[in-house]
């Protein structure tokens, strides 16, 4: 399953070296300037679904995942069932249509 994913980066968090966020929507009133749009190949099992409150969450099984990225800010599942570890998204496109 493929998925679009945005990579967060705003003015702040670049001038307080903060890590970007990971998320599955685009945000509302940020220039796009700050988000990096990938499309990325979600590994077996893994796929998105609607969350309780309508938002749009990565799911294994009826485990719910974080998003985050690595120290490159490439886009990560965080695997909180193996203590943590990051399992990485292979990007497929990036970029605004």
């Amino acid at each position: 399953m493929n998925a679009t994913i945005y990579i967060v980066k705003d003015e702040n968090a670049c001038r307080l070296g903060l890590d970007p966020a990971v998320q599955l929507w685009e945000p509302e009133f940020l220039s796009r300037t700050w988000i990096r749009r990938v499309t990325v190949s979600l590994p077996d099992g893994f796929y998105v679904a609607e969350g309780a409150y309508g938002e749009s969450l990565i799911y294994r099984g009826n485990e719910h995942y974080e998003l985050s990225s690595n120290k490159d800010e490439e886009p990560v599942i965080i695997d909180h069932l193996n203590n943590g570890a990051y399992i990485p998204l292979t990007i497929l496109s990036e970029g605004w249509d």
